[in-house]
């Protein structure tokens, strides 16, 4: 079993929510003094709160474990309260290679996308696309440079066994 879990590199994320957070707690107060405006003014800091959050809940906090166990593949979302598993598949259903971000946008059909990825723009980012029942589904995920090649083997290795049969 081989299993990886991406950190968060980039501390960009943490500094655009602090400054959006500190934006709406400071601009709040001014609304005493709007007059007219101060519902909007409200309105303003509310929103800017609100999504100075949304990168916090989505890229911080959850944590990330990829687990490659023979030809399964499984990612489980891991917070503080509970862990979930959130994708399981056998890599028999895979339809080609790890994938980057440029070889992915040349891809076609994708039904859907499922992202389990804590550093947005990286550029470790890899696709694993997947056929099932005819529909072609992407992972997108962040693997270390040992599951990669642990991943690849196993790939390279049904890619040749099918390709001999």
């Amino acid at each position: 079993m081989i299993q990886s879990r991406p950190k968060l590199k980039n501390k960009k994320l943490l500094s655009f929510s602090f400054i959006l957070l500190l934006a709406g707690v400071i601009i709040f107060p001014l609304s005493q003094n709007a007059g007219l405006y101060a519902v909007l003014i409200q309105i303003i800091s509310i929103a800017l709160i609100a999504v100075s959050l949304f990168p916090i809940i989505k890229y911080v906090i959850p944590d990330y474990l990829y687990t490659l166990e023979g030809t399964r593949f499984s990612i489980c979302k891991v917070t503080k309260a509970q862990s979930v598993c959130s994708i399981d598949v056998d890599l028999n259903n895979i339809k080609a290679a790890l994938l980057s971000e440029q070889e992915y946008k040349n891809e076609t059909n994708i039904k859907r996308i499922y992202s389990f990825i804590k550093n947005p723009g990286d550029s470790s980012v890899k696709y694993l696309i997947f056929d099932i029942e005819n529909e072609k589904y992407a992972i997108k995920f962040e693997p270390d440079n040992d599951f990669i090649l642990a991943l690849s083997k196993i790939i390279h290795n049904k890619h040749k066994t099918q390709n001999e049969e």
